[in-house]
């Protein structure tokens, strides 16, 4: 049996303020550092070192358990983490933010509980269900099921990855941009067979002001259907659209005009340009011009269908 059961990894960008509460939360784990792996990568900070002091400081105390690798071209948090990942040798996977913590007893009990169900992916703080459930895709109608139910949440950090679905799935976080994680997230919905679902959440996020979902949304908001484009070109290459095509056409209708549409117009149009506007459009309708045929936007209310009915005209 491998010593390094779990592996966590944190991408760092000048976080040395809140490295000290992460750090502890790390240290506090019940299952104990000898059975993980901690790989941090500092992602080109520029605070004049004291973010790598600090993670030198915290490789010192556990040479064994802990790697620190110094980026020296910032990638965001997408890259940083697909350069660990390289490096990953533990049987499970958790992504932990450098300003975020888990839960004392988080990594203990997500493990017992992949090891007891035999699970490809643990899926926690669950906010779509009212109880836990354990997803067991047999068939295609089972997966057709998986990915019509609106269960599955596309964030990165509140999710307990078997690293061998990882390396089945091929799939990556995209690079240098914001709202990164469908390209890695969705992906696992094709080829994960055991996933639990639990409304239990170990992970605490901490939304700073600074952040890159916060004051820079506006600048980058252009990057969501960015990587959701980045997205649906993985998916064809892997020919996944050819039978679940209805399904992933609901998902990119979904994702890649009406999010970034109804951001738009709570941030503004002011955010984008009218060529971006118009490059929405006319992208959605170049790859999915019967999307009105689709059985599941067929159900959509009429609130929804108002955001939608921009595409048409």
């Amino acid at each position: 049996m491998e010593k390094e059961l779990v592996t966590i990894i944190t991408p760092c960008h000048n976080s040395v303020e809140y490295l000290d509460r992460y750090w502890k939360s790390i240290t506090s784990q019940t299952f104990g550092m000898e059975w993980m792996q901690i790989i941090i990568v500092d992602d080109a900070s520029d605070d004049d070192g004291y973010t790598v002091a600090k993670l030198r400081a915290f490789e010192t105390q556990f040479p064994e358990q802990v790697a620190v690798i110094e980026l020296s071209e910032n990638v965001r948090q997408g890259g940083a983490r697909n350069v660990a990942l390289e490096y990953a040798r533990g049987k499970y996977i958790q992504f932990v933010d450098s300003d975020d913590e888990l839960v004392p007893e988080a990594i203990a009990t997500l493990y017992a509980l992949a090891e007891e169900y035999q699970t490809d992916l643990i899926h926690y703080n669950s906010t779509y269900l009212g109880q836990d459930a354990m997803a067991v895709i047999r068939n295609r109608a089972d997966r057709v099921q998986l990915l019509s139910s609106g269960y599955f949440s596309c964030g990165h950090s509140m999710k307990f990855y078997r690293r061998d679905l990882i390396l089945r799935t091929g799939s990556r976080f995209a690079v240098g941009k914001v709202y990164e994680e469908p390209l890695f997230t969705y992906p696992f919905l094709f080829t994960a067979n055991r996933i639990l679902f639990l409304k239990e959440n170990y992970y605490k996020a901490t939304v700073r002001e600074a952040s890159t979902m916060s004051s820079t949304a506006k600048l980058h908001i252009m990057d969501h259907p960015r990587v959701q484009l980045e997205l649906l070109e993985f998916l064809l290459d892997r020919g996944y659209l050819e039978e679940y095509s209805e399904e992933i056409e609901e998902y990119f209708i979904w994702s890649f005009f009406y999010e970034i549409m109804t951001n738009i117009l709570a941030m503004g149009t002011d955010c984008v340009s009218p060529e971006d506007l118009l490059w929405l459009k006319r992208t959605c309708l170049e790859l999915f011009p019967n999307w009105e045929s689709n059985q599941y936007i067929k159900n959509y209310d009429d609130k929804r269908m108002a955001i939608l009915n921009l595409l048409k005209g």
